[in-house]
C-alpha cells in the first residue's frame, strides 16, 4: 500500500454571506465558528498523522473518521482513513474507505493502488489484478511499489502480474500494441457469437487492420470500419464505426489484447455496452474472436498463418 500522508488537506467549509446583507454580529459569529471548525479539523489531521507515525493505527483511524464525518468530500481524509484501517489490519473497512477515496480525482490513482494491495492481502487475486491495472491506467506507474511492496506478495505469484509490471514499465500503455503490432492481416482461428461457436465459413475470414480502419472481407461486399484505440486501458479498448459494407451504419464497443502473434477481440455488436472481460455468452450477447497474425512468405509473396512455437504452422 502506498504510504501517503495527509499534508495539505483541503477543507469545504461554508462560505460567509456578503457584508452588505448580514448584520455585523452574525458575521462575527460565523467567522468565529469557521475559525473553530478549521482548528478542529487541523487538530484532527495532526492527531491522525502523529498516530500513524507512532503506529497507533486505531487512533489514526478514529481521527480521520472524524475528519470525513465533518467533511464528507475531503478526499485526502478518505485516503488517510483507508491507510489507517489498512495498516491496522481492518481490511474490509479499509476497502470501503479506499473505494470512496477512488471517487476523487486528486487521490484516485493511489486509492486504486491501495485497493489492489488490499485484495492481494485478502488473496482475491482477480480483484487485485483489476485494481492494479486501474491504478496504472490513472498514471500510478512507480515501479518501486510494484517491486517492493510486501502487500503484493500474493499477487506477484499470479502469472497475470507480468502484464501489470509490463504496463507499469511502459508508463501505462499495453506493450502488446507497441510498434504497430496490430497492423496487418489476421486469420480468425476460433470464435463465438452470443455463446454460439461460429461456423467454418467465418474462420476463413482474414480481417486486415490498417492505421485507422479495419476491413473484413465478405463474398458479397466487405465491411470497412474506422476504429479508435485506448491503449492506456486494460484490456485495450476499441471503438468501431461502420463506414461501408452490407450494413449502412453501426457502432461497436470492444476490448482487445495481443500476446505474441495472437489477437483476442471481444465486442458488443449493438454498441450498447463494452465488455469487461473476454467472454461470449447467450446472456451478454457479445462476439469474441481469436486470431493469428498472417505473415508474408519471403519467397513467393504468399501469406500464411504465423507458425506456432513448435514450428508446425498449425493454429
Amino acid at each position: 500500500m502506498k504510504k501517503a500522508f495527509a499534508f495539505g488537506l483541503t477543507f469545504s467549509l461554508a462560505i460567509i454571506g456578503a457584508l452588505a446583507t448580514s448584520p455585523a454580529v452574525a458575521q462575527d459569529k460565523q467567522a468565529e465558528e469557521k475559525k473553530e471548525q478549521e482548528v478542529d479539523i487541523l487538530e484532527l489531521v495532526q492527531e491522525g498523522q502523529q498516530c500513524i507515525e507512532s503506529k497507533d493505527f486505531e487512533g489514526a483511524a478514529k481521527a480521520f473518521q472524524k475528519v470525513v464525518d465533518a467533511e464528507k468530500d475531503n478526499s485526502q481524509g478518505w485516503l488517510m482513513l483507508g491507510y489507517a484501517l489498512h495498516s491496522g489490519g481492518k481490511m474490509d473497512e479499509a476497502i470501503v474507505a479506499h473505494k470512496k477515496a477512488a471517487t476523487f480525482d486528486d487521490v484516485k490513482s493511489t486509492a486504486l493502488y491501495n485497493l489492489g494491495c488490499a485484495y492481494s492481502l485478502k488473496n482475491d487475486l482477480d480483484l487485485s489484478i483489476k485494481y492494479l491495472h486501474d491504478a496504472i491506467s490513472e498514471n500510478f506507474t512507480d515501479l518501486s511499489y510494484f517491486n517492493d511492496d510486501t502487500d503484493l506478495a500474493n499477487v506477484r505469484k499470479d502469472k497475470r502480474f507480468e502484464m501489470v509490471m509490463a504496463r507499469a514499465k511502459n508508463r501505462g500503455k499495453d506493450p502488446g500494441f507497441a510498434n504497430d503490432k496490430l497492423l496487418g492481416d489476421w486469420k480468425i482461428v476460433s470464435g463465438k457469437k452470443a455463446g454460439e461457436v461460429v461456423g467454418d465459413e467465418r474462420l476463413a475470414t482474414v480481417p486486415k487492420f490498417e492505421k485507422d480502419k479495419v476491413t473484413i472481407p465478405s463474398p458479397s461486399e466487405s465491411f470497412v470500419m474506422s476504429y479508435k484505440l485506448n491503449t492506456r486501458k486494460y484490456p485495450v479498448e476499441i471503438d468501431l464505426k461502420i463506414e461501408a459494407g452490407p450494413a449502412p451504419e453501426g457502432t461497436a464497443l470492444g476490448i482487445m489484447q495481443i500476446k505474441d502473434d495472437e489477437l483476442t477481440f471481444c465486442y458488443d455488436p449493438t454498441g450498447a455496452k463494452r465488455p469487461e472481460k473476454f467472454e461470449s455468452t447467450s446472456d451478454n450477447g457479445f462476439y469474441m474472436f481469436v486470431m493469428k497474425k498472417v505473415k508474408a512468405d519471403d519467397a513467393g509473396g504468399k501469406e500464411e498463418p504465423a507458425k506456432d512455437k513448435a514450428g508446425t504452422g498449425k493454429n
